[in-house]
């Protein structure tokens, strides 16, 4: 097949979900690659509408789509929106990782011996917006 695609791809094996733009579920899917303008993804079915979104289970990021071409199963996607990162991590996952907890803690311990008080004594919130897509795919940050 001829590669006329302007960016470049990761491959990838991922779960994922095709819905309609109304959010109504059309299929699952294999996420086959990705890249910041488009993926590829396989389905069982032969042909899909138009206009889709294409939502990766394991990082629950979504993006509305255009289908550019079909064959066989096999769907080439055009993001809508602009650039997307469907694999960068969302924030409230990255808030599980055991070096952000700790971190969270060790701040916690800081706080209440500046202050004189008991660690139970402190309540700290973190909001982890939109994290660079480098720290959230750095090894390092998945502790």
């Amino acid at each position: 097949m001829d590669d006329r695609r302007a960016k470049q791809r990761r491959r990838t094996f991922l779960g994922g979900t095709i819905l309609q733009e109304n959010g109504a579920r059309l299929s699952d899917c294999i996420v086959r690659d990705v890249s910041d303008s488009g993926a590829q993804v396989s389905t069982h079915q032969a042909e899909l509408p138009g206009d889709i979104v294409l939502e990766v289970a394991k990082t629950r990021r979504r993006a509305k789509a255009k289908v550019m071409w079909s064959s066989k199963g096999h769907h080439g996607l055009m993001y809508k929106d602009g650039p997307h990162d469907l694999l960068r991590s969302s924030p409230s996952e990255l808030m599980s990782l055991p070096k952000v907890q700790a971190a969270l803690y060790e701040a916690k311990l800081a706080i209440a011996a500046v202050a004189g008080v008991p660690v139970e004594a402190v309540s700290l919130t973190l909001d982890i917006v939109d994290p660079p897509a480098e720290v959230a795919r750095s090894p390092a940050a998945l502790g």
